[in-house]
């Protein structure tokens, strides 16, 4: 209860640097707009490569956005917390647990809309 009440009193208004940023956004928009969906292009690509490289996951690609919910096919003898933990440590790469969604933890969450550094 304590941290609504906190939160609730630091974000009752945008931040005065976080709508300057937005100014300059919205200034060249277009521009901004154009370079963000050829990241999300170039990031989608990635991602469909890897799925067809990896016969043992299934996904319904997302028709819009930039997250996934992939899962493990039925078949397959895998212990998705170790293929989490895997990513993690080795890629860098963070997936959400079906589990966390209430679903069986052979799905996972993941997302491509950050450059492929981060």
């Amino acid at each position: 209860r304590d941290m609504v009440a906190i939160r609730e009193q630091l974000s009752i208004c945008n931040n005065a640097l976080g709508e300057h940023i937005a100014l300059h956004v919205l200034r060249d928009r277009d521009a901004f707009l154009a370079k963000c969906e050829r990241q999300i292009a170039s990031n989608r690509r990635l991602v469909d490569e890897w799925m067809r490289d990896h016969p043992n996951v299934e996904w319904v690609p997302p028709v819009c956005g930039v997250v996934g919910l992939p899962r493990f096919k039925a078949h397959v003898a895998v212990d998705p917390d170790q293929v989490y933990q895997l990513l993690a440590d080795k890629y860098k790469t963070f997936c959400i647990p079906g589990r966390q969604f209430e679903m069986d933890n052979r799905y996972f969450r993941i997302g491509f809309g950050a450059h492929p550094e981060e």
